[in-house]
């Protein structure tokens, strides 16, 4: 363009991009790379870019900006590579949000690429269409459908996964990302079934993301002086960020309540909240409470299409939610003015992640918590040791609710010693005759009952009484469980399944006996020996089918069901008025696990599921069968008496130095080479104490090491397995001195080597 000679010359205002760029890429225990950020491309941290990495192309994520003068110290110029643009479909992560991310990567030993993806949605990442999105549905009469199974089977086990979940499912149609992950059949399994004329696909449009509503007008009811003084003590630890306020309160305390008033005291002063619930299952009905309360809420969890995942995400992103809730991934999400975020159920072990990076999502939420200003209420009728010996130190503020709002008592708790009641009947008994009858008593005053036994299936072993095999599966030399509805043996480790053998495979014997008993037999017995009784059935096989959760629950709450038979999933947040009388099967099925918190899960079970009872009446009975009535677990649950438990379990986990008083990792090690798993151990522990040799014989060293040893579960998916467990008194230490040694986790000749620092299992 011709210029004047009088006319000022023309300046580039825009600021200038540092010409490289630190890149993280989503690979374990990868640290960061340099690049060269091309002329006129907008980045900033926390942007997805996409760059050479060897022969591919990779997403990768700027951390940060650096001098030329630092990288030429490291690489000559010819050999830094450039960046080839921005990844356009992902909006990569939050700049505020790096600092978090950082955190996390050294906390968990692993990547700070993989970790920042682990904080993105893949649906975000893939750059999902939110106006539209693919619905699976049959293209032949679904009845059809369970006869294409077996062919299928036998050629392509895949699509025979997809049918056989569109067989199962309560709905007509499916999203494809939803087939796509629950069935673990990829998308182009799906679409040869299409090209096949089974199944068509079609689209749809996404639902509005946020759940616009107005609030209730009814007044909220009156807090009782322990729920004044619990929100005042939250209220109180705004002015500190990055408090953690323990909220521990009994079964039907009101802690909701106090949840919803600090929230709207949050939402008031313009910043957002994050409520985090342990089971995709109980968003619905958290979010229903909200709902009454808050016009503006977004989910994020699982069950959610891809579609109306990316909706939810953007509108979280850019500050139109007030409230977040979902599961653990929500401690996540991007809300911009984080004031509060509030975790329900601390103590399940659903918060902590079980692959790459294994976080727990109450570590994540407090540090979170403390780098963007807010305060996190941790919420528990029977909180985490950990949890509540920081709150008995004063680590965290405490507050407790020991009473019932309205005034009601907490149910009566009854033993039943089943080695009695073995002795007295002379055979094996599954429901004591105390149980018969109140069950029975309960039904004919029109009152519901709950039955808990923590274990699928009909049978737990299949027994040769001749040679005492027990049919296991040889991909994990573990018992294998029989399911009678689906007519199979089902390993619950890797899923394997196989038809029942009809003699020995052993010793060819023909008396195989089905021994042990899960969900399936005790809803059997209990419709032959209450015939009035209306039973449902509520455990991981029954939600297989989508939607199931939600209509066994819906029907259980408006009476069509009146006996619930089921798994842990019903201990949780369950509060139906019409529940009288809890009955536990086995109290004692945890407590054999090799794990040194089977007693504390145990505790925590009993009591949890002996909550469920009498919530709106004071004719609450709970009856506990066990073979070990004197068990301090289940002592605490009888006599309700939970906080004093986890007091004397805390003081035995201190003289034997497990957490809380000390801070553990587990690097786990698995091989199809029994000897070669065992070695890559060795070796890492070898490492460690050179590492740290000189403190070590100078017997000032804060680590302990144990093993390796082979896990309890010694074979998993054909693979050996073994562990070293690395203890230490200063829990800042630990993730450090494990990367000092991460170079030797990398998988290498066939081992599988992973790291967990605060494992919450032990098996």
């Amino acid at each position: 363009m011709f210029m004047g000679h009088n006319a000022p010359p023309q300046v580039d205002e825009r600021p200038r991009v540092p010409k490289y760029v630190e890149i993280a890429v989503p690979i374990s225990l990868a640290g960061t790379f340099h690049y060269s950020v091309p002329d006129g491309l907008d980045i900033h941290p926390g942007s997805a870019v996409m760059a050479p990495f060897g022969p591919r192309r990779v997403t990768g994520y700027a951390v940060s900006f650096i001098g030329e003068e630092e990288v030429l110290r490291i690489m000559p110029a010819r050999k830094v590579r450039s960046i080839l643009g921005a990844d356009k479909r992902n909006p990569g992560l939050p700049e505020t949000m790096l600092p978090l991310a950082k955190w996390l990567a050294h906390e968990c030993v692993a990547g700070l690429g993989e970790t920042i993806e682990t904080m993105i949605p893949a649906a975000v990442r893939r750059g999902v269409s939110e106006q539209e999105e693919l619905w699976v549905s049959a293209a032949v009469p679904r009845s059809k459908l369970p006869e294409l199974v077996p062919e299928l089977a036998r050629k392509a086990r895949k699509q025979a996964a997809v049918v056989e979940l569109l067989a199962e499912s309560v709905d007509d149609a499916l999203p494809l990302g939803v087939v796509a992950r629950e069935s673990g059949a990829g998308r182009a399994s799906i679409k040869a079934l299409a090209a096949k004329g089974v199944l068509q696909i079609s689209r749809r449009p996404v639902d509005d993301p946020l759940m616009l509503a107005p609030p209730d007008t009814t007044p909220p009811p009156t807090l009782t002086g322990e729920q004044r003084e619990a929100l005042d003590r939250i209220l109180a630890a705004r002015a500190r960020p990055g408090t953690a306020v323990l909220l521990e309160g009994i079964t039907g305390s009101g802690k909701t309540e106090v949840y919803l008033r600090a929230i709207a005291e949050v939402v008031k002063s313009g910043r957002q909240a994050v409520v985090l619930v342990p089971e995709i299952s109980l968003t619905p009905q958290t979010v229903e409470r909200f709902r009454g309360r808050f016009s503006r809420i977004a989910v994020l969890h699982s069950q959610l299409t891809d579609g109306q995942r990316a909706a939810h995400y953007r509108a979280i992103r850019e500050g139109l939610a007030d409230v977040v809730v979902g599961a653990r991934s929500a401690v996540f999400a991007p809300v911009p003015r984080l004031g509060i975020i509030v975790m329900d159920e601390e103590h399940e072990n659903s918060y902590k992640e079980d692959t790459s990076p294994r976080y727990h999502a109450r570590a994540v939420a407090i540090k979170r918590a403390e780098l963007e200003g807010a305060v996190v209420v941790l919420g528990s009728a029977t909180p985490s040791l950990e949890s509540t010996s920081a709150a008995l130190g004063g680590v965290y503020s405490y507050a407790r609710l020991t009473t019932r709002p309205a005034g009601g008592a907490l149910p009566a708790v009854e033993i039943v010693d089943m080695r009695e009641e073995t002795a007295a009947s002379k055979r094996f008994v599954l429901i004591s005759r105390r149980l018969a009858r109140a069950a029975s008593d309960a039904l004919a005053r029109g009152r519901q009952v709950l039955l808990f036994l923590n274990r699928r299936g009909f049978s737990t072993q299949l027994y040769c009484p001749v040679c005492g095999e027990v049919v296991s599966c040889n991909r994990c030399d573990i018992p294998m469980t029989y399911h009678k509805m689906r007519g199979k043996l089902l390993c619950h480790y890797c899923e394997h399944t196989e038809a029942p053998p009809a003699d020995c495979p052993e010793c060819s014997a023909k008396q195989l006996l089905y021994l042990g008993t899960g969900t399936e037999r005790l809803e059997e017995e209990i419709a032959a020996s209450l015939p009035e009784a209306r039973i449902a059935r509520l455990d991981s096989d029954v939600m297989r089918k989508r939607g199931a959760y939600f209509e066994v629950l819906s029907a259980f709450r408006s009476g069509g069901v009146n006996v619930l038979v089921g798994t842990q999933v019903i201990a949780k947040g369950l509060d139906v008025p019409g529940v009288s009388l809890v009955g536990v099967i086995n109290a004692d099925v945890a407590l054999a696990l090799g794990d040194f918190r089977a007693g504390e899960r145990t505790a925590q079970l009993l009591c949890q599921v002996a909550g469920r009872a009498g919530r709106r009446t004071a004719e609450g009975r709970v009856i506990i069968q066990t073979m070990n009535p004197r068990n301090p677990a289940v002592l605490a649950a009888v006599r309700h008496a939970y906080h004093e438990y986890a007091a004397a379990e805390i003081e035995d986990r201190r003289q034997w130095g497990y957490p809380p008083a000390t801070r553990i990792a587990r690097i786990l090690a698995q091989s199809e080479d029994h000897a070669a798993a065992r070695a890559a151990l060795d070796a890492i522990r070898d490492a460690i104490l050179e590492q740290h040799r000189n403190i070590w014989e100078a017997g000032k060293s804060s680590f302990e090491l144990a093993g390796p040893a082979p896990c309890v579960h010694e074979k998993v998916r054909g693979r050996f397995r073994f562990h070293l467990l690395v203890k230490s008194v200063d829990g800042n230490a630990l993730p450090a001195a494990l990367w000092e040694v991460s170079t030797r986790f990398r998988t290498k000749k066939g081992v599988h080597v992973t790291v967990d620092v605060d494992p919450q299992n032990m098996l």
